[in-house]
C-alpha cells in the first residue's frame, strides 16, 4: 500500500512540475518533431498540450508544402480544422484512442493550421522561383 501511495505521490508532482516553455514566436518557427517531443514529454499537462498543440498543427501543415502546395493547403485550410471539428462534436475518440497529448477542439489549433498551410505553400512556390528571385 505504501508503495501504492508513494508511486501517485510521485505521478502527482511530475505532472504538476511547471514546464517553461518556449515563446509562441519560438514555436512559431519550430519543427514540428520538436514540438511533438514536448509534447510527449509531457503527458497529462493541460497547460503544455494546450499551448504547444496550436503550434504543432501549424509546423504539420507547413511542413506539408515540402511535398508540394496543394499538400500544404490542403492539411492546412481541410484536414487540421476538420480534425477539430470531429474533436468538437465528440467524434474523436470513433478515429483514435483519446490519450494524454490529445486536447479540446479549440479555434486557435484552426487558426494556427491555417497559418501553416500558408507558409508551406509559400515555402513550396519559392521552390519554382528562379534564384534571382528568392
Amino acid at each position: 500500500m505504501n508503495e501504492l501511495l508513494a508511486e501517485l505521490l510521485q505521478t502527482y508532482k511530475t505532472q504538476n512540475q511547471p514546464v517553461e516553455l518556449p515563446s509562441q514566436e519560438q514555436m512559431a518557427k519550430m519543427p514540428w518533431e520538436e514540438l511533438y517531443q514536448l509534447r510527449s514529454q509531457n503527458p497529462g499537462k493541460a497547460h503544455v498540450q494546450e499551448n504547444v498543440a496550436p503550434y504543432e498543427h501549424r509546423a504539420w501543415a507547413r511542413e506539408a508544402g515540402d511535398k508540394g502546395v496543394m499538400n500544404a493547403l490542403t492539411t492546412g485550410l481541410v484536414l487540421s480544422p476538420g480534425y477539430q471539428g470531429v474533436k468538437a462534436l465528440g467524434l474523436a475518440d470513433l478515429l483514435s484512442n483519446r490519450d494524454s497529448m490529445t486536447t479540446p477542439a479549440s479555434w486557435e489549433q484552426v487558426k494556427q493550421s491555417a497559418i501553416g498551410g500558408f507558409e508551406g505553400a509559400g515555402n513550396a512556390l519559392r521552390g519554382y522561383l528562379p534564384k534571382a528571385l528568392k
